[in-house]
């Protein structure tokens, strides 16, 4: 490379560096706070917003520790029995010690949060999680999962319910019977 071409390089280097540090230093907030509020003009405020979002079911999986599979929805089955479900006894047909819960939301142009808390039989908080969720297709569903892990001997009991205002109350709560013992 000849000194002519070196000094054109250095020089496009040195401005292209002095427009950055230009731009961090005096732009980049300004381009943030105009982005920030073009941004909150097109999303609604989550409390207040009148949705039509509604619980509809609590669903239950079992996660197979070996295979990586999933059973069916376990609180869809009537008489199942989850006895010693980590060592895959009773109806649970292989080893779980994870259960996968997802709680079904139907709405419309609905943008909440959902609170779900899991408690075993002593009482214990197992998840007490607030998310929030947007329904903005055309199926009118979404589906919130929350992995349990350590689950499978002791009954759990999950609860959801949406949380904000401009929308009816919607809360579910459904029980899964885990037991274990000799």
């Amino acid at each position: 490379m000849n000194k002519k071409n070196l000094v054109v390089l250095t020089g496009a280097i040195f401005i292209a560096l002095s427009v950055g540090v230009i731009y961090e230093k005096f732009l980049s907030n300004f381009f943030q706070e105009k982005l920030e509020s073009i941004l909150a003009d097109l999303k609604p405020d989550p409390v207040g917003y009148q949705g039509t979002a509604k619980i509809e079911a609590i669903r239950a999986y079992l996660f197979y520790d070996h295979t990586g599979e999933i059973s069916g929805n376990i609180l869809a089955k009537k008489d199942l029995t989850l006895w010693n479900t980590p060592i895959g006894e009773g109806d649970a047909g292989a080893n779980s010690n994870t259960t996968l819960i997802a709680v079904e939301i139907s709405g419309q142009d609905s943008h909440a949060k959902v609170n779900v808390i899991v408690t075993d039989e002593d009482k214990k908080q197992l998840i007490n999680e607030t998310r929030s969720f947007w329904i903005f297709n055309n199926d009118r569903k979404f589906y919130m999962p929350f992995m349990l892990p350590s689950s499978g001997c002791k009954k759990i009991t999950i609860s959801a319910k949406l949380i904000g205002k401009g929308f009816s109350p919607s809360a579910i709560s459904q029980t899964i019977p885990f037991e274990c013992g000799e």
